[in-house]
């Protein structure tokens, strides 16, 4: 079958993008099962639905998947409704971290046939192979869809035990330079040649704000073969920075360490960027050095709160004199440290908001953010929250973490809205962070003007 893959977007003014590695990985296990495939993403190319569907009409597929986060479902919708204008019986199935965890909302809207619920490279070959064989889509596991006027769950897909059996994400479906030359992830960078990796799925904490879609067994990839991935990028690609995506890369330090030690033996020269998962009190400083060594420049630890009782709350349990701790020998060991905190969790009170901002403003961090506390759907937070009363009709792009004014504590939303404020005029207008940013950026030149431009509109934004 020809099938085309689309990575929905929302086309909002903080213009950052990674690569649709979702897609695709699905891509590659398609191709290996015989299909044709092509892949859209529509952030990168700045498309609109309009604008896409010319793009699908032009490649003229036989069924077409749409991946799309919470704040992208707009788009979604949008999409899947052109294409059923332009082919009314062609398969649409939607999958990603939102349609999965709203499957009845989704499949109110009658252009979407069925949802893929967790990982898509089995998923999404055996729903081809059925369709193609004339078979029904209730055979497949892993898949929602209307049946008999209401919703009908298929048997529930196992994940992936063995993730290195996945073949490398298809690369040569996405105009790769395009990347290039847009905001990535973190927004620094050392070299424009970049890509995104994981090297493990899922993450064996249980934060109340996180998702579930990829279970909570931690499921790495051998050291070896993630050297090997980065060194086909390396040489095909010509790729010299990377940015590992994993939700928990240092849960093993030993494997962190044979992984740098495998990236040093092999004489790549690659820069290396953190900007998700590292926990702060997992790490020690004799990995931090390894990693240094093998081209970390820039990481990022996520603390969330500084308050003792909202991290027993949130259930995420970071030690935080120990994080304060590595944070500060990461950065004295040359490496740029990003900073990541939220605001606004039910029963905060304002002194827990301070407790968090004095912790960012007296840290060793480089840079930090301030987001909003969002209730996803899957999360226990979402649960949590709208256990005893009906969850509003919230706009999706709502759940856009830098323009949203979604406010979960009892503190009133206009000293939310102060306090966030504060933190980034207070952190920002220090003279010693802004020379400390300025000596360990990278790109100078390209970057300051950017940078102050955005911290500007973060100190000033609503």
């Amino acid at each position: 079958m020809r099938v085309q893959l689309v990575q929905a977007a929302y086309l909002y003014r903080h213009h950052t993008h990674l690569h649709p590695l979702g897609i695709l990985y699905i891509a590659s296990s398609l191709r290996q099962k015989g299909h044709e495939v092509s892949v859209l993403d529509m952030k990168v190319e700045e498309m609109a639905p309009e604008k896409a569907i010319e793009r699908i009409k032009a490649y003229d597929p036989d069924a077409v998947g749409i991946s799309a986060m919470t704040y992208e479902a707009a788009c979604m919708h949008e999409l899947a409704a052109l294409v059923r204008k332009y082919k009314p019986d062609m398969p649409v199935i939607v999958g990603g971290a939102h349609p999965a965890n709203s499957v009845e909302r989704t499949l109110k809207d009658p252009n979407i046939d069925n949802v893929c619920i967790g990982e898509g490279e089995v998923t999404m070959p055996d729903y081809l192979e059925t369709l193609s064989d004339g078979g029904d889509w209730t055979q497949v596991k892993g898949l929602a869809g209307r049946r008999n006027g209401g919703v009908h769950y298929t048997e529930a897909r196992p994940f992936i035990e063995d993730i290195d059996t996945i073949p490398h994400p298809a690369w040569d479906l996405i105009p790769v330079e395009k990347y290039y030359y847009i905001p990535r992830g973190g927004i620094i960078f050392k070299y424009r040649e970049f890509m995104t990796l994981f090297s493990s799925r899922s993450c064996p904490y249980r934060c109340i704000y996180c998702h579930n879609n990829l279970g909570k067994k931690w499921r790495p990839r051998k050291p070896e073969l993630v050297v090997d991935e980065i060194e086909t990028l390396y040489n095909n690609y010509g790729i010299r920075e990377f940015e590992f995506m994993d939700d928990m890369f240092n849960l093993d330090l030993e494997r962190v360490q044979k992984i740098c030690r495998g990236i040093l033996e092999r004489k790549m020269k690659i820069s290396m960027t953190f900007p998700n998962g590292l926990r702060a009190d997992r790490m020690d400083l004799e990995t931090v050095r390894w990693l240094k060594k093998a081209g970390m420049y820039r990481t990022m630890y996520a603390i969330e709160s500084a308050s003792p009782r909202m991290q027993t709350f949130m259930k995420k349990y970071v030690k935080l004199e120990k994080a304060r701790e590595i944070i500060k020998q990461t950065a004295d060991m040359g490496v740029m440290t990003h900073g990541a905190f939220m605001l606004g969790f039910p029963t905060e009170t304002h002194d827990e908001m301070m407790q968090t901002l004095r912790f960012a403003w007296s840290s060793a961090f480089h840079t930090a953010a301030f987001y909003r506390v969002l209730p996803f759907r899957g999360s226990e937070l979402h649960d949590m929250v709208y256990k005893d009363r009906p969850e509003p009709e919230t706009s999706v792009e709502q759940f856009e973490y830098h323009s949203s004014d979604i406010n979960l504590s009892d503190v009133p939303e206009e000293e939310v809205t102060r306090l966030r404020k504060l933190a980034y005029q207070r952190f920002y207008l220090s003279p010693r962070r802004l020379l400390r940013i300025l000596w360990r950026l990278p790109n100078k030149l390209v970057l300051v003007p950017y940078l102050i431009g955005m911290f500007v509109r973060r100190a000033l934004q609503r």
